[in-house]
């Protein structure tokens, strides 16, 4: 025990070192500082905040968002409204007090205006929360850039000197090898951490991703099929009679073009915005992929060969892990900026739930179709729907329910029962409210069917050869013009969702409440394990150097406890 202790304690550069402990003390100073004062410098509004986030709190703006102590903390270190969204020349500021936060690039002011992936300020803002690791990462880079040229000066102008003779004891290099081997732990438990988290980060981003595109193929599909069976009411034709007005037809045409134009628009900006995340996102999945494998190979063989005391491979693997732990710790402030862009998209939906005809920014991820084309094609199809349905009525009273004699145009030999007539859904314009239906009327689901009773067998005139009303013709007639009723009143409920943006509304909200805990507790877990593998890699190298250090200037025991210093197992030459 005494013998360990004076390793520790003892002067005279006997055992582990003075200087080497005091150098990673500093080490391990300098990174807890820079991510202290960079928080301090951004009001305390981001990083610690995102530290202190509860992922399985809900996000309600009345305290539901942290945990109790989390609350007394989040008040101290950042100031919150009244959970209302503000309103900025028309525009209404989604997560406007969450993204209160120092900017960059505007000389550090704070930064008010809101979710907005538009603007740059927005972006400079969030960039300000990777900060700390960005520090880090530039203060690495400086010791290894004045490290490199304190070696140049001692090689050019130092010349070789008598090294000193140090007896460091069992110690000396126990010490060493154990705070290596557990630094190494640290940073392979790093690797895994940071490869796991990147694979279910992706696969949660795609999936969410994914259901975004697939909501909007859904309302284009459907803005789609609204224009084909409107296209198809402007077809209809009962016994060359009774068609829809001229004026109606030409509306059709307009109303059409107005629906696919609304549905171009939602199919292109949607893929366009998921393809550029997707390319985006891929190129940082790989960028993941490649450093959790490289440091995982650096740090296992840097402890293999510095244990082995080959110096040349060891300074070379210390030089490449320089510039790789740079790295790694730029990718760590990317992905802690990232986990608050990705909570402050949550924050912005969960607003934009509560208000979604505002005139916001989040319209450039999932945007309405067009309201006011989705309530002129609502009451449109509820008009042709209504028009429909008395063209029918027309069709059956004037001429299949008629007893007209032979040689008249409209005589075709109709007998028997007389044939039910359409329900008329609607009331009167301009509401259209719906009405019940009653017997003997028929719905325009059940008419088909119920008409197929009513069809006679007719020769090749036309004209009817057993009992019956309907021929197979006007049957097909009238059958088509109940189908379109149909769909167009069916499509009604569609364009409501469309008009009032339910669609998007519940988009959102699946989103917030299925993907959105994931995707941050993922990206956590990214930055998290860049964090453990940069830290455990950059220790791990200093101790490299101590080690290797250690093995080259070793001590063989002899008389009086001194021996010749052996260099890398033989005797110096003279």
């Amino acid at each position: 025990m005494t013998g360990c202790r004076i390793c520790l304690v003892g002067g005279g550069g006997s055992g582990f070192g003075r200087k080497q402990i005091s150098f990673l003390l500093l080490v391990l100073f300098l990174q807890f500082v820079a991510f202290g004062t960079s928080a301090a410098g951004s009001s305390f509004s981001s990083f610690p905040v995102a530290l202190l986030e509860d992922d399985d709190a809900s996000i309600d703006g009345e305290g539901g968002y942290f945990t109790p102590v989390q609350n007394a903390v989040r008040h101290l270190l950042q100031t919150t409204g009244n959970g209302n969204m503000i309103e900025m020349n028309g525009t209404f500021l989604l997560a406007a007090n969450r993204t209160n936060r120092r900017d960059p690039l505007d000389n550090f002011h704070i930064y008010r205006g809101g979710w907005n992936i538009q603007d740059k300020h927005y972006w400079g803002s969030v960039g300000y929360t990777g900060l700390p690791a960005f520090i880090v990462a530039l203060i690495w880079a400086a010791l290894g850039l004045l490290g490199l040229l304190f070696l140049l000066c001692c090689c050019c102008f130092c010349g070789s000197r008598k090294q000193p003779e140090y007896d460091h004891g069992r110690c000396g290099y126990i010490i060493p090898i154990i705070l290596l081997l557990f630094f190494t732990a640290v940073a392979v438990a790093g690797c895994a951490v940071l490869y796991r988290g990147q694979s279910r980060f992706n696969d949660t981003l795609e999936n969410t991703l994914d259901f975004v595109v697939l909501q909007s193929e859904t309302t284009e599909q459907g803005l789609r099929r609204v224009s084909r069976n409107l296209t198809r009411a402007a077809d209809i034709n009962i016994d060359n009679l009774f068609t829809l007005p001229a004026a109606d037809k030409a509306e059709i045409v307009t109303l059409n073009r107005q629906l696919n134009d609304s549905a171009n628009t939602l199919r292109d900006e949607t893929r366009k915005n998921a393809d550029d995340i997707k390319h985006i996102i891929n190129i940082v999945r790989i960028a993941l992929m490649v450093v959790a494998a490289v440091m995982l190979l650096l740090v296992l063989l840097g402890l293999l060969f510095a244990a082995c005391g080959i110096r040349s491979i060891v300074y070379l693997l210390v030089f490449l892990g320089w510039i790789l732990v740079t790295g790694t710790w730029i990718l760590c402030g990317i992905f802690i900026l990232l986990n608050n862009a990705i909570g402050d998209t949550c924050v912005a939906m969960e607003e934009w739930v509560a208000r979604p005809f505002a005139n916001t920014t989040l319209d450039e991820i999932l945007p309405c179709a067009d309201p006011a084309t989705a309530n002129s094609a609502l009451v449109n199809s509820k008009d042709y729907t209504d028009q429909i349905i008395t063209l029918a009525n027309q069709g059956i009273t004037r001429i299949a329910n008629g007893n007209f004699p032979p040689g008249t145009p409209t005589y075709y030999n109709q007998s028997g029962p007389l044939v039910p007539t359409l329900c008329d859904i609607y009331g009167p314009a301009p509401d259209y409210n719906l009405q019940s239906c009653s017997a003997p009327n028929l719905t325009l689901e059940a008419a088909p069917a119920n008409w197929s009773s009513y069809v006679c067998i007719s020769n090749d005139a036309g004209i009817c050869q057993t009992q019956g009303r309907l021929t197979n013709s006007s049957y097909r007639q009238l059958s088509t013009a109940a189908d379109i009723g149909q769909s167009l009143f069916v499509d009604g409920n569609f364009l409501v969702s469309v008009a009032n943006c339910s669609f998007v509304r519940d988009t959102f909200t699946v989103i917030r409440g299925t993907y959105c805990h994931n995707l941050r507790k993922y990206a956590k877990w990214v930055w998290i394990g860049l964090i453990l593998v940069s830290g455990g890699a950059m220790l791990s190298i200093l101790l490299w150097m101590v080690y290797i250090r250690r093995k080259r200037y070793r001590y063989a025991p002899g008389k009086n406890g001194k021996a010749p210093p052996v260099y890398n197992g033989s005797a110096p030459n003279s």
